[in-house]
């Protein structure tokens, strides 16, 4: 009901279990598409990513895996194609390790690592990236998102010429965008329904 309240065109989910995703499927079938698409794996479906099928439609999609406390996790990233425009854009969910340990630490620069490494192969063709999710970090992956890539975060900070300053508001849940793309601090609203 939420989602169809809001219209969300995408909507990203951080550990949707998988009988919850099998909800949403169940109730979403006609108005949306998802990915993972087939049978769920349970670490997979975590990093669920819907789309309004009136609004996009899949072009490609795949998995990002990274490091995560001690083994790995699949990230989804899909691109999608907007009906109205023909314009693609590329949406990465992902989740990094948490706790703040130095091990744990190096697991998240790794994963960002390999994060930026996929937007910058997007952007290197163009096309436009929203890289959301739950960093477990504030600062430090800010400052290496926005100073490795192009993306800007939608509750707004700055990274020019070497000078980090992150917004003030910073939580460890994310979304970068392009700049090309309408998503801008501006228009930013953090839900109390959703968080």
């Amino acid at each position: 009901n939420l989602l169809t309240r809001l219209d969300s065109g995408i909507v990203a989910f951080q550990e949707l279990q998988v009988d919850q995703y099998l909800d949403l499927k169940r109730a979403l079938r006609d108005t949306n598409d998802f990915f993972p698409a087939s049978k769920p794996k349970t670490k997979l479906v975590w990093q669920t990513v819907t789309w309004d099928k009136s609004q996009w439609s899949l072009v490609d999609s795949r998995v990002v895996t990274v490091p995560v406390i001690g083994t790995t996790r699949p990230n989804a990233m899909v691109r999608l194609r907007n009906k109205a425009t023909g314009r693609d854009v590329w949406v990465l969910n992902v989740h990094n390790s948490s706790k703040n340990t130095p091990e744990r630490q190096r697991e998240r620069n790794q994963a960002v690592r390999i994060e930026v490494d996929n937007i910058l192969a997007e952007r290197k063709q163009k096309v436009p990236v929203v890289s959301q999710g739950d960093m477990n970090e504030r600062k430090t992956v800010f400052c290496k998102v926005t100073g490795w890539t192009d993306l800007e975060a939608v509750t707004g900070g700055s990274n020019r010429r070497g000078r980090c300053r992150p917004p003030r508001n910073m939580r460890l849940d994310w979304i970068f965008a392009s700049p090309e793309l309408p998503v801008r601090s501006a228009r930013f609203v953090r839900d109390a329904r959703v968080a």
